[in-house]
């Protein structure tokens, strides 16, 4: 299985979904950069960086995830990402997808299905706060959406 995508309307439907768990290390990773990059046939691809290891990696780039787990990605730079800033990332209640890089007419970026909703389910797009966790038990990305 792939990597899950869950939303919560707020931080305490994050904190309830995940209670006990909440500052552990291995269920509450904070997710320290995304960066969006398109290989060579143009296809778009979400890096994915956090620091739970220090160990020498070598991550698969052809995936459509690629998670970098000590803490950067550096050596694979090329120039050409785009790094995902607070603001370029949408929730859409009406397709159920998380968009990086939304455009007002057209197709975003890239765009990820939402496996799972918590809370109060928006009746239009909202933004999706800057701080993201990742789970590495369940391997999913938590977001919650800003409050604005």
């Amino acid at each position: 299985m792939g990597t899950a995508f869950y939303v919560y309307e707020k931080k305490q439907d994050y904190e309830q979904a995940y209670e006990g768990r909440v500052g552990e290390k291995f269920y509450d990773i904070k997710i320290m950069e995304l960066y969006v990059k398109e290989n060579k046939k143009g296809e778009p691809k979400l890096w994915v960086i956090t620091e739970t290891n220090q160990m020498k990696e070598s991550p698969r780039l052809e995936k459509t995830i690629v998670h970098f787990r000590n803490g950067s990605c550096k050596e694979f730079l090329e120039g050409d990402e785009i790094k995902v800033i607070a603001g370029q990332t949408k929730f859409n209640p009406k397709t159920d997808k998380i968009e990086f890089y939304p455009k007002l007419i057209g197709k975003p970026k890239l765009e990820f299905r939402c496996d799972r909703f918590w809370g109060t389910r928006p009746n239009r797009k909202r933004i999706i706060n800057p701080t993201a966790y990742y789970d590495l038990a369940s391997d999913r990305i938590n977001f919650i959406l800003s409050s604005k």
